[in-house]
């Protein structure tokens, strides 16, 4: 490793502390916090993205029209989950809104990983789920290890979720993907395995 490299690695290292930082509930512990799941880099507006575009992936969307994915998913996504989260604070004292949470470098399997590690914790109960999560497969990722950790799984009015309704609802998700010719692998893997878990209890 150069010493430009060393430089570059201690500067991410401070970022991603830094970003830790301003949410003080992840560290310690010692208040219970609703998590807000809501779609961010996917969901039903990227699915309408690539339909009203012609497009198979969020990278080809970015390619054939720059600026298409910001202005008509990632941001209209991001105001509609602080929207969501400012919602669940007239339920909850504490709530966690993930899309709030940005580490430049970071792809999408980091931020995966932290929040399966900030779910797993006892006090992060309930995850309240946003109105059309079952289009977005981290949100989906996120409800099934909510059903796997035992959580309190809550729809945007703050009703307990069916978890056979909602396999149901992630089904047709995949079928509006498939008919515009796209296939949500991770969506079809992660309904499988909600099933499958399901079925075992």
């Amino acid at each position: 490793m150069t010493p430009m490299d060393a430089l570059e690695l201690e500067k991410r290292f401070n970022e991603e502390i830094l970003a830790i930082s301003k949410y003080p509930e992840i560290i310690t512990g010692n208040e219970n916090v609703a998590y807000a799941s809501s779609a961010t880099s996917t969901g039903k507006r990227l699915l309408e993205a690539l339909g009203r575009h012609g497009a198979r992936s969020k990278d080809e969307l970015r390619e054939k029209h720059p600026g298409a994915y910001e202005r008509e998913v990632w941001n209209p996504n991001v105001e509609d989950a602080k929207g969501f989260a400012e919602r669940l604070r007239s339920r909850h004292k504490y709530v966690l809104n993930a899309s709030e949470f940005h580490i430049k470098g970071w792809e999408q399997g980091h931020y995966n990983a932290l929040w399966e590690q900030v779910i797993r914790k006892d006090n992060f109960n309930p995850i309240c789920f946003n109105e059309g999560y079952h289009y977005s497969d981290g949100c989906v990722r996120e409800l099934l290890l909510g059903i796997k950790c035992r959580k309190d799984t809550l729809d945007a009015n703050g009703s307990g979720l069916v978890w056979g309704d909602e396999a149901e609802k992630i089904w047709q998700a995949i079928g509006d993907y498939e008919k515009i010719g796209v296939t949500p692998q991770n969506l079809i893997n992660l309904h499988r395995d909600i099933w499958l878990y399901i079925e075992s209890r």
